[in-house]
C-alpha cells in the first residue's frame, strides 16, 4: 500500500504546473550526485519514470531537456559496469503490470517517458527495433546502443540535437570515464548531422577526432574512427576523405573485431559515395583484404567478403573493359577463398559470398552464373569442377589465380586447385 502510494505521489507531483519543474530539477541533481549511493539514483530514477510518464509533465524540462538526457545514458553506462548491485531492494511496485524492478529498465522506461512526452515517439520505435535498448544497457555493448540512440535522434529528434552537442562538450575531458565515453559515443554519432557539425569549426572537430585515433584505449579509438567516418560521409566534407582514408586502412591491421568491423564499415560506405576512389581503394586493399576474408571472426569474414563486393560494383567499367589493374588482381586472388566461404558457417559469409561472386561473374563476364548459385545453394562437385575448369583454361587464368588455389587444403580445395592447374590452357571444353 505504502508503495502504491509513493507511486501516486510522484504522479501527483508531476500535475502540479507550480512545483513540478522544481521537483524534477531537484531528481535530477540527485542522480547526478548519487554517484556513491545507487539507492538514491534508483529512488530518484525510478519518481522520474513516474512523474514524466504523465501527459504535459515533460514541458517542464524546457531548459534542462538535453542535460537530463545525458545523465540518464550516463547512468546506464555506470550501471552496464556494474549491473548486479546485490544491496540494492525493490523500491516499490511497478504501476503497471509488466514494468520491471531492475536500476536499468527503470533507467530506459524514464528515458522512453522523456522522449515520449515530447512526442519523440519515433525515437522510442527505432529503438525497440532489433533490441537496441538491450545494447543500451548492456555490459559490451553500451556504447554501440547510444551510437543507435543519437542515430535515432538524427533522425527523429533533431530540435534537440543542438542543445544535446553543446551539453556534451564539457564532459569530453571529464576525468570519469562514464561521463567521457558516453559523451564521446554521442559526439561521434551526432556528427551524422549537418546542423549539428556547423556548431563547431571543421578544424576543432577534425583535431579532436584524430587526437582519439592516437589514444592507447581501444574504444577512444574506435569511437574516434566512427566519429571521422561520419563527418567525412557528410555531403559537405567530403574533402575530409583523404584524412579518413588512412585512418581506415591502418585500423584494418588492428587486432579488435569492433574496430575492424567498423574500419570495414566505413570503407564501405566511402566507395558508395559519388566521386569515391574505388582505383586507389583498389590498390591500397590488394594486400588487406584477402587474410580479412579468411578471418576467423565470422563478423570481420562477413564485412570483408561485402567490402570486396562493393569494390566490384564500383570498378565494374574497368573490369568490364578488361583493365590489368590491382582491382582485378585483388578479386582473382580472392576467387578461391571466395568459393570456400559458399559454404561457411555463418549464414552472413555466405550470403556476402554468393553476392561478390555473382558480380564478378558478371564483371568479368565468366558465363558462371548458374553454376555459383548451385554451388552456394547445393553441395555439388560437378559445379564446382566446372568453375574451376573454365576458370583456369579461359583468359582469366593468372598467376594470382593460381596462387589463391595452391594455399588451401580440403577435398573442395584440392579439387579447385587441382582444376586451375591441370586444365590445358588452349582447352575449350564446356560443361
Amino acid at each position: 500500500m505504502a508503495l502504491w502510494a509513493a507511486a501516486e505521489l510522484w504522479r501527483g507531483l508531476s500535475q502540479n504546473q507550480r512545483v513540478n519543474g522544481q521537483v524534477l530539477v531537484q531528481l535530477l541533481w540527485v542522480l547526478k550526485g548519487s554517484a556513491r549511493c545507487q539507492l538514491e539514483a534508483l529512488v530518484a530514477t525510478r519518481a522520474l519514470g513516474e512523474m514524466l510518464a504523465v501527459s504535459g509533465c515533460v514541458g517542464a524540462t524546457r531548459g534542462f531537456y538535453p542535460h537530463l538526457l545525458l545523465v540518464l545514458v550516463t547512468q546506464l553506462h555506470e550501471l552496464a559496469r556494474d549491473p548486479c548491485p546485490t544491496d540494492i531492494p525493490k523500491v516499490w511496485a511497478p504501476s503497471h503490470q509488466g514494468l520491471p524492478y531492475s536500476h536499468a529498465s527503470c533507467t530506459v522506461e524514464a528515458l522512453k517517458a522523456l522522449f515520449t512526452g515530447d512526442s519523440c515517439c519515433m525515437v522510442v520505435t527505432c529503438m525497440e527495433q532489433a533490441g537496441r535498448w538491450r545494447r543500451l544497457v548492456g555490459a559490451h555493448t553500451n556504447l554501440e546502443g547510444v551510437l543507435l540512440l543519437a542515430s535515432a535522434m538524427v533522425a527523429h529528434a533533431d530540435h534537440h540535437l543542438r542543445g544535446l552537442f553543446t551539453d556534451l562538450l564539457p564532459q569530453l575531458r571529464s576525468a570519469e570515464d562514464a561521463q567521457r565515453l558516453t559523451a564521446m559515443a554521442f559526439f561521434s554519432g551526432l556528427l551524422q548531422s549537418r546542423p549539428t557539425t556547423r556548431l563547431l569549426r571543421e578544424e576543432v572537430i577534425l583535431d579532436r577526432l584524430c587526437a582519439w585515433q592516437g589514444d592507447p584505449e581501444p574504444t577512444v579509438h574506435w569511437l574516434g574512427l566512427l566519429g571521422l567516418g561520419h563527418l567525412a560521409l557528410n555531403r559537405r566534407k567530403v574533402r575530409h576523405v583523404s584524412t579518413l582514408l588512412p585512418a581506415l586502412l591502418g585500423a584494418l591491421g588492428e587486432g579488435g573485431a569492433r574496430l575492424v568491423g567498423a574500419a570495414l564499415g566505413t570503407l564501405r560506405r566511402v566507395l558508395m559515395r559519388p566521386r569515391a576512389p574505388v582505383r586507389l581503394l583498389g590498390a591500397e586493399l590488394g594486400p588487406l583484404l584477402p587474410p580479412l576474408v579468411e578471418d576467423a571472426r565470422d563478423s570481420v569474414r562477413a564485412s570483408a567478403v561485402g567490402l570486396l563486393g562493393t569494390l566490384v560494383r564500383r570498378g565494374w567499367g574497368g573490369l568490364r573493359v578488361g583493365l590489368r589493374g590491382p582491382l582485378r588482381k585483388l578479386v582473382l586472388q580472392s576467387l578461391v577463398p571466395l568459393l570456400l566461404r559458399l559454404y561457411d558457417a555463418s549464414r552472413d559469409t555466405n550470403e556476402s559470398s554468393e553476392w561478390t561472386l555473382t558480380l564478378c561473374d558478371q564483371a568479368l563476364r565468366w558465363g558462371l552464373l548458374e553454376e555459383m548459385v548451385t554451388v552456394a545453394h547445393c553441395n555439388s562437385p560437378e559445379a564446382l569442377s566446372c568453375i574451376c575448369h573454365r576458370l583456369g583454361s579461359g583468359s582469366w587464368a593468372s598467376p594470382s589465380l593460381l596462387w589463391a588455389g595452391g594455399q588451401h587444403s580440403g577435398f573442395a580445395l584440392v579439387q579447385a586447385s587441382w582444376s586451375i592447374t591441370q586444365a590445358p590452357a588452349a582447352s575449350t571444353r564446356t560443361c
